[in-house]
């Protein structure tokens, strides 16, 4: 069994991305995609672990890290996707792709 944990604030994780990211599960127990901010736009594995989201101080710039570091502590294998961008401050929107906003102008 596979779990993908995703946010809904990347608008370029699409379903491709996501396709990818179960497909690395077939070799790795864990997959992450980072965001630039220093948390993670998806991440999943094949067995869960109570340690890896206990006592996280989220929406910070180490969520990604301190989680990595618990793959590593658990001895699980991870499988890192190219860093996108999630929009959580106003300053992000420059990261939505080109169109998205002409509804709202």
């Amino acid at each position: 069994k596979k779990v993908l944990l995703i946010g809904s604030d990347c608008p370029s994780l699409t379903a491709a991305v996501i396709q990818d990211a179960a497909q690395q599960l077939d070799n790795s127990h864990s997959v992450m995609i980072p965001a630039s901010d220093g948390g993670y736009v998806l991440f999943g594995f094949k067995q869960a672990d109570a340690s890896l989201f206990s006592n996280i101080e989220w929406s910070t710039a180490s969520v990604a890290c301190i989680t990595q570091q618990r793959i590593r502590d658990l001895g699980w294998s991870l499988t890192k996707l190219d860093t996108l961008h999630d929009i959580d401050e106003p300053e992000d929107l420059q990261y939505l792709p080109k169109g998205w906003l002409d509804g709202y102008r």
